[in-house]
């Protein structure tokens, strides 16, 4: 299947960044990644992904469906942490990982 390719692919890409980048991309381009493997996951699991754009979701609405559809519940906790993080670091510049 061509979408799992793709995903497997981003998951690389998503790892080679991690390694590349200091805090604030590291975690900019995780959440990139992150939330591009989301859509390509859930447009897999639908019969029709053309109507999943009308449904404009943010991060967390990828993570709710996600998990919707079936993915572990206790993934949750972490991609919404990831998320807020993302925003803490595109909304205050001084933020630090510790």
């Amino acid at each position: 299947m061509e979408t799992s390719i793709e995903i497997q692919n981003s998951v690389n890409e998503l790892a080679k960044d991690l390694l590349r980048e200091d805090e604030m991309g590291a975690v900019i381009r995780a959440h990139i990644r992150l939330e591009s493997i989301f859509i390509k996951l859930v447009e897999s699991l639908l019969t029709s992904p053309s109507h999943l754009k009308r449904l404009e979701l943010d991060y967390d609405g990828y993570v709710n469906l996600a998990l919707a559809l079936g993915l572990d519940d206790d993934l949750g906790p972490a991609l919404r942490a990831l998320g807020k993080l993302r925003n803490n670091f595109a909304h205050k510049l001084d933020t630090k990982l510790d």
